[in-house]
């Protein structure tokens, strides 16, 4: 890891803003029109990240060119700075699982796959009650499969417990399978 931090400008930007190999994006001294149509001399500056709404944590930037503004990753700016485009299909991947370290070196680029795979060794992956959309929690699966009894003509008991907790009687019946929420025990 190189401890020197070194700049790049960022395409498309260039003369405007640059990006660093330790996750830094900076704008640059220059000459701007203000709205009065007279020249104005903006001074460069370090840009404050933006958390992403979206629960991913990924920090954005608000760039500015010809009244255009866009909310590039500070991840994708730093690989694109210094690795090159995205090959098809790739996005940013952290190393370490945290997407506000946006270092150098721990970017890369990776498939979605790969992605995912990262999340699950991590363990951020949105699994049971970390998903957003789920409608149980871990005790919840718990009780379901020690409470659940097998009947030979029908599944009463699946249907009680699938109006208990909101969900169908077909993923009460993947649970006990353990074909969902593979993950509790």
């Amino acid at each position: 890891m190189s401890m020197i931090e070194e700049w790049r400008p960022i395409a498309g930007y260039e003369g405007l803003y640059e990006v660093s190999n330790f996750g830094r994006v900076r704008s640059l001294d220059r000459l701007c029109k203000s709205s009065k149509r007279s020249d104005q001399w903006m001074k460069g500056t370090i840009l404050k990240p933006k958390i992403n709404p979206y629960r991913q944590n990924r920090c954005t930037v608000a760039l500015g060119k010809e009244g255009k503004v866009s909310y590039p990753y500070i991840s994708r700016l730093v690989l694109m700075a210094f690795i090159g485009p995205a090959p098809f299909g790739q996005d940013a991947a952290h190393w370490d699982g945290n997407p506000m370290n946006n270092k150098l070196d721990n970017l890369r680029w990776a498939t979605v796959s790969e992605n995912m795979q990262d999340k699950n060794r991590h363990g951020t992956a949105p699994k049971g009650s970390l998903n957003a959309m789920a409608k149980l929690r871990e005790e919840h699966v718990a009780y379901i499969r020690a409470n659940y009894r097998r009947n030979s003509y029908h599944d009463s008991n699946a249907a009680e417990l699938a109006c208990r907790f909101g969900i169908s009687r077909g993923v009460i019946l993947q649970i006990v399978r353990l074909e969902a929420w593979k993950h509790v025990d």
